[in-house]
């Protein structure tokens, strides 16, 4: 049933694509000539109760455009071709006042799509924005793309310092945090029942110290495209390969990163695209 689904939609979207006198591209490298990439959004439920905030429409493979509720603030990357080169060309931020969206922030960026460096050999897009008057944790995120009438969005996730202290220390910067906490509570215990044979109480103590002030809540993230700065970070969310709601791999969703730098007091996301360069070619 979702292979005829899929075989309807691209049926229609034909239609699309005549009416829009635009053909498929798929060649990857310079893109002068390229005018259609998708918008890459994330959708920010600030306060996890969907019955507030704004509704905005997305679809996928096998269905039908439907809302997506509780959406607070919208942050969206857009996509340009700049001396041969994809890049982020801007950062565009509004939220929802009640009726309608505000208009927002427009931060310009510049710095250049990571063409088949990401998840499965796809292309990764980079942004960030200032937390501001945001939580630190975002309980509910929502990654879109789209290309007009085009699709493709992940299932909700959450974005930031959301981290528990009942979860098992690991190799992540939360782990390290909780590990650093443990670590002082155990230099404390050690200091009062041993305080004759203090040294090593004091050990724990400085490695414990050492540990907090370095690790914050996530790892500081250059947003430039590249993606060395996330090694070791796992997605905060991932996606089936090919449950766009078109032919164009362009707007197909793998996988999306996510982080927040205390120091900075900023988010960064990372969402990898299958082939930024398969999409709508103008004639």
């Amino acid at each position: 049933m979702l292979r005829q689904s899929r075989v309807s939609l691209v049926g229609s979207l034909g239609a699309v694509v005549m009416l829009l006198g635009v053909t498929p591209g798929h060649a990857r490298g310079d893109c002068s000539g390229m005018e259609n990439f998708p918008l890459i959004s994330a959708y920010l439920d600030i306060d996890g109760d969907t019955s507030t905030g704004g509704t905005m429409m997305v679809e996928q493979a096998g269905e039908a455009p439907h809302g997506e509720e509780g959406i607070d603030v919208r942050v969206r990357a857009s996509l340009a071709c700049d001396n041969g080169v994809v890049v982020v060309e801007d950062i565009r931020r509004d939220g929802w006042n009640g009726s309608d969206w505000g208009l927002g922030l427009i931060e310009a960026a510049g710095h250049p799509v990571g063409i088949g460096i990401g998840t499965a050999s796809g292309d990764v897009i980079e942004f960030g924005f200032s937390r501001g008057n945001l939580p630190a944790c975002i309980p509910r995120v929502v990654f879109h793309s789209s290309l007009f009438m085009l699709n493709d969005y992940t299932a909700p996730a959450s974005l930031g310092a959301c981290g528990s202290p009942l979860e098992i220390p690991s190799a992540s910067d939360t782990g390290l945090l909780v590990l650093a906490g443990l670590l002082a509570f155990a230099s404390l215990v050690v200091l009062k029942r041993f305080s004759g044979t203090s040294g090593l109480g004091v050990l724990f103590a400085v490695v414990g110290v050492a540990l907090l002030a370095s690790s914050a809540w996530a790892i500081a993230i250059t947003v430039d495209g590249q993606v060395d700065d996330w090694a070791g970070e796992l997605p905060i969310v991932t996606d089936p390969p090919d449950d766009q709601s078109s032919i164009y791999t362009a707007e197909d969703l793998l996988a999306c990163f996510g982080t927040y730098d205390e120091g900075a007091a900023a988010f960064a996301v990372r969402c990898d695209v299958q082939d930024i360069y398969d999409t709508i070619m103008p004639p």
